[in-house]
């Protein structure tokens, strides 16, 4: 029974796996990009750590929009 499910659904499984895969890489080169650019421009530390929090949240909400 659970073998059939996992048969089935197995693709629709790898393309799950791949499309977080894909959206966390994006958060992440986002998030490195933005801390580097903001370091570079001269804005502190505590406003960096909110721009980030806050992009996370869109990226986090985005799909249900």
């Amino acid at each position: 029974m659970i073998e059939d499910f996992l048969r089935e659904y197995q693709g629709a499984f790898i393309k799950t796996g791949f499309v977080i895969l894909i959206l966390f890489i994006i958060g992440l080169i986002s998030n490195i990009l933005i801390r580097k650019l903001g370091r570079r421009s001269g804005i502190n530390e505590a406003e960096l750590v909110l721009f980030v929090v806050m992009l996370q949240l869109v990226y986090f909400y985005l799909p249900y929009l």
